[in-house]
């Protein structure tokens, strides 16, 4: 577990899959910027199953209050095999948690966590260039804008814009 000040991020238990499963399931809980890629009760499950959402290229957490409610997931996985660095994905479920600073703290736990523990030189926030809460999270955590990748994503019936923003290792660490 990482516990935070407000947040706890810890990896799936069984009884928390249905719930996890419905969460991701909600398409007006992913807001207008998150992907509308939708995943079957039979994909989550058997992915559990094997290594409960959790392995070196990739992994799920869930974000937790003080009361051990799930009311978001941060992930991480490897977007290419030859490139040393891993994207970061979050989202918040509830609209009502959104805005009270759980993303932020979040971010900076999980990446601290990966620093620490893969032999990465990067990560990557990967944020649609209108979405200004993911681009202040991406700024108070230091991570800097990259560049613009032209519509490199399809969602809600059209090809979006992503920004790219990233922080080094040493940039992590540095004070």
């Amino acid at each position: 577990m990482l516990s935070g000040a407000k947040i706890t991020l810890r990896v799936l238990k069984s009884n928390d899959l249905d719930k996890y499963i419905n969460c991701w399931a909600s398409l007006s809980a992913r807001g207008h910027y998150f992907p509308q890629v939708v995943f079957n009760e039979v994909y989550w499950k058997k992915r559990f199953a094997e290594n409960g959402l959790w392995g070196d290229d990739g992994g799920h957490m869930v974000i937790v209050n003080v009361n051990d409610e799930i009311i978001g997931s941060i992930f991480f996985f490897k977007p290419q095999l030859y490139f040393s660095y891993l994207e970061i994905g979050y989202i918040i479920f509830s609209e009502d948690e959104r805005g009270k600073g759980h993303t932020t703290e979040a971010v900076k736990l999980f990446s601290r966590y990966l620093f620490d523990t893969k032999p990465i030189n990067k990560l990557v926030l990967n944020i649609n260039p209108d979405n200004a809460a993911s681009k202040s999270v991406a700024q108070k955590c230091r991570f800097r804008s990259e560049g613009i990748d032209r519509g490199a994503v399809f969602s809600h019936g059209e090809y979006c814009d992503i920004e790219r923003f990233g922080i080094l290792r040493n940039e992590f660490y540095r004070k």
